[in-house]
């Protein structure tokens, strides 16, 4: 049986309770994880508090509205939802208002490029599990995870609508560490004045995480200055695909869900993003069915007459007159089910906006401290990866202390925690680089980059005959463009192969590019721990090992040293780039030097970095000598 603790009520509980695991954050990503924990066997026995500000209660019992669905939704991954099944945290959701989709049709407006993702085509794809994903009302699927762990026999109490006043380092557990160090659990001070002493705290409190802030973990990214417009809308026929549109304004992707609904995810300046949400509802939906068809400049002209307030007649009938005029263009289209169906109406009052970022911790782990979801990374919803990396966080962090539970270790240990990160912090990163990137790519309207993107795009979706839906153009002059960005992420996925193709092309790749983070293929391949990149990225010629990242000013060896999976590959790794001059005598942003991020039982690394910076510090000492020697001898 759960206890529920609520503002509400009073209650006589002693003034401060020790708990195994304190999740704060009772969103998609900490209710995930307080479901997988309680219905995990190696934790019966084992005490879990979610603590959150808001009216759990209240959303466990949620009662969806029979007319329409709501405008904030979640894509969940096939391997998502099974890890979510093989627990007993799916079924408890409304499963007939979650759609499966097993079809994803992507679309360049500039240029010709069409990618169209068919996992099958049957009819039933849920049945023959061919789905590429489901769509989730984001309160139907926290109400099912919250009415699972009401009903699982592990022990989870959950404190509703309490917020985190403070978190503080507690002095009454002090645990010895193997390596000798102590640690204090931390104690977590609510509103209702209540104290929770925890084994490890998780944070799954947002981008503005108050545990992240206890931690003293760093942050940094990027805002994309633009916000997300969604929507619930009325279809004129039933869908089962989902369409996105790469705008030079934005992406725009239409997301099924049963009975002719769909999820509208359009990302927009702010400027247009104010229009747009106070435009009537029946030219919104005009817009929207122009906004997957007209042509970017076309769409530029409706955009000009909303700002210049035009009457909404008068916008409606331009808007129309250009769609009657382009489908008379396209009637012959050999395939029209790349293009969506026609929107009818917007349920009303479903317009609803939130800013777009990027965003990247240090770590994910500090002493007793784990983040997972939006706590340590967030991202571009173009992809609708968001919460699937967060439950992949979840995955990962349960197996984790799982593991640690059986071995008898101290879940909370930062020897058990740093297992997690070293898994998940490369992974996160690389996804949020590739989306950004896509994002970065599809937001130019450069000829070149337009051309490129038709090409790459095309050279994915090609039909029976082997023939694809573009113009083949002359990739050449945009060659090199693609080369480093290729090279950057062919090193964040560990495929030395294809870093090995990049380097030996004809086309000559910049070895040292850096991107928007400042991270160049070499940060990217020794922080992933692969030895096979490293070493053919230190053999490239012009190399040069000791560039620092923009925001925690990381080299490479810095980077290996903290997220290498084990201290052997670590060795191996930190060996390539000391050969290849890499300099242990730079520090980073928080005056560290790569021998400082070593642990004082990784004796070969210390002593590798000691003879290295030695060795430095010799040849300079020689280099003044010389120096000195010569401008005597011109005396």
């Amino acid at each position: 049986m759960q206890r529920w603790y609520s503002l509400r009520k009073n209650h006589d509980m002693a003034p401060v309770e020790l708990y195994d695991v304190t999740i704060v954050g009772g969103g998609p990503a900490g209710c995930a994880l307080a479901g997988a924990l309680s219905a995990t066997k190696a934790f019966e026995g084992m005490s879990i508090a979610l603590v959150d500000s808001g009216k759990l209660c209240d959303l466990r019992e949620w009662k969806p509205p029979l007319d329409t669905y709501l405008p904030r939704t979640l894509q969940i991954t096939a391997s998502n939802k099974s890890f979510l099944e093989d627990r007993g945290l799916w079924d408890r959701c409304y499963t007939d208002r979650v759609q499966p989709y097993n079809r994803a049709v992507v679309t360049d407006a500039l240029g010709r490029g069409v990618v169209d993702l068919a996992a099958s085509d049957t009819p039933e794809p849920e049945q023959h599990g061919a789905s590429v994903a489901y769509m989730v009302e984001t309160k139907n699927f926290v109400s099912g995870l919250l009415q699972s762990i009401n009903s699982s026999e592990g022990h989870v109490d959950i404190f509703e609508r309490d917020k985190v006043v403070s978190i503080d380092n507690g002095s009454a557990d002090m645990v010895t560490n193997k390596d000798n160090t102590i640690s204090r659990f931390p104690v977590v001070n609510l509103s209702s004045k209540q104290k929770l002493r925890t084994r490890i705290l998780v944070g799954a409190d947002g981008v503005n995480s108050c545990v992240r802030k206890y931690a003293g973990i760093g942050t940094y990214g990027n805002e994309y200055s633009q916000f997300g417009l969604v929507a619930t809308l009325c279809l004129e026929e039933l869908n089962r695909t989902a369409y996105q549109r790469f705008l030079p304004t934005g992406p725009i992707a239409m997301l099924p869900f049963p009975g002719g609904f769909a999820n509208l995810v359009w990302s927009l300046d702010i400027d247009l993003i104010q229009l747009l949400k106070a435009v009537p509802e029946s030219l919104f939906a005009c817009l929207v069915n122009a906004a997957f068809r007209l042509p970017p400049h076309e769409m530029q002209h409706l955009y000009d007459l909303v700002r210049d307030g035009a009457s909404e007649s008068e916008i409606a009938a331009e808007t129309k007159w250009r769609l009657e005029v382009y489908e008379r263009n396209n009637s012959g289209h050999p395939d029209p089910s790349l293009f969506p169906p026609k929107i009818a109406a917007i349920s009303p009052k479903s317009r609803t906006s939130f800013p777009l970022r990027m965003r990247m911790v240090d770590n994910l782990t500090a002493e007793r401290i784990a983040l997972i979801g939006d706590a340590g990374h967030v991202m571009h919803p173009l992809a609708g990866q968001g919460l699937n990396m967060g439950l992949e966080d979840v995955q990962c962090l349960v197996d984790v202390l799982k593991q640690a539970v059986l071995a008898g270790e101290d879940i909370g240990a930062c020897s058990v925690l740093s297992r997690y990160n070293k898994h998940r912090y490369v992974r996160n990163l690389a996804m949020q680089g590739i989306v950004d990137k896509i994002w970065h790519i599809f937001g130019t309207s450069s000829y070149p980059l337009v051309a490129a993107r038709s090409l790459i795009m095309n050279g994915l979706d090609v039909n029976d005959e082997g023939a694809s839906h573009g113009t083949q153009i002359n990739a050449d002059p945009i060659i090199p463009k693609l080369l480093k960005e290729q090279l950057l992420s062919a090193c964040m996925m560990d495929q030395s192969n294809l870093v090995e193709e990049l380097l030996s092309s004809p086309q000559q790749v910049n070895v040292n590019f850096k991107n928007a983070l400042g991270f160049t293929a070499l940060h990217y391949a020794a922080q992933t721990g692969s030895i096979d990149c490293v070493k053919l990225l230190t053999a490239a010629k012009g190399i040069n090992p000791n560039v620092q990242d923009n925001m925690g000013k990381d080299t490479p060896l810095h980077k290996a040293l903290v997220h290498c999976d084990s201290s052997e590959t670590a060795m191996d790794i930190a060996k390539l780039l000391v050969g290849a001059g890499a300099d242990p005598r730079i520090v980073n942003k928080k005056k560290q030097r790569p021998i400082d991020l070593t642990e004082p039982d990784e004796e070969d690394i210390r002593r590798l970095l000691l003879q290295a910076t030695l060795a430095i510090t010799v040849r300079q000492d020689q280099a003044e000598l010389d120096e000195d020697d010569g401008s005597y001898s011109s005396d």
